[in-house]
């Protein structure tokens, strides 16, 4: 609550056991860092989701263990220009890279998951169902035992494709996707 809108976030190496916390909704541009995967550690619970995020967004360089949905971006209403996850390992979880909203005029223009590390989820590792998605950066991230779908750009409706740019999905290794639905990949 207290940074300020562009402020850097920082995480020493550690872990931080946030059982209490309550989602909490990321309205203005911050950067979250750590030490790196396994040196930072916020430890949450299945119960619990971390951040709703509506503002740019940078986050890196830490783990995210056990949590009901790591990142959130279903509330848009606008469109963000930047939004970067890289190097952080999110396990133990429901959701990791979360947005599905059909609301008009929300999106993303610029969106990167990268080198990040995905293991034993129970729904979606990245899902991204968003009316203006440009310049989808999804790139050299592990995903490892999902249920639904490790990788999900879109939907099989017009709502989410009012405004598509340039995918980039490159060298991603996703591994043990299971369940009725389910599927490694997924552009629609």
């Amino acid at each position: 609550n207290a940074a300020a809108a562009g402020s850097v976030v920082y995480f020493p190496a550690g872990t931080y056991n946030l059982a209490t916390w309550s989602v909490y909704s990321l309205g203005k541009r911050l950067w979250l860092r750590g030490e790196g995967i396994q040196s930072t550690i916020l430890k949450g619970t299945a119960a619990a989701s971390f951040l709703s995020i509506t503002a740019d967004f940078r986050c890196s360089d830490l783990t995210l263990d056990t949590w009901s949905t790591a990142f959130n971006f279903s509330s848009l209403t606008t469109v963000l220009e930047a939004v970067l996850i890289e190097d952080v390992e999110i396990k133990t979880y429901l959701r990791g890279v979360y947005a599905d909203t059909a609301t008009v005029g929300a999106g993303v223009r610029n969106f990167a998951v990268r080198s990040c590390k995905f293991t034993t989820g129970t729904s979606y590792a990245i899902l991204i169902e968003l009316p203006t998605m440009e310049k989808m950066h999804i790139a050299g991230n592990v995903i490892k035992t999902c249920v639904q779908r490790g990788i999900s750009l879109g939907d099989n409706t017009l709502l989410f494709a009012d405004d598509r740019g340039e995918y980039i999905i490159d060298g991603n290794v996703v591994d043990g996707v299971s369940g009725g639905a389910s599927s490694a990949f997924g552009i629609i």
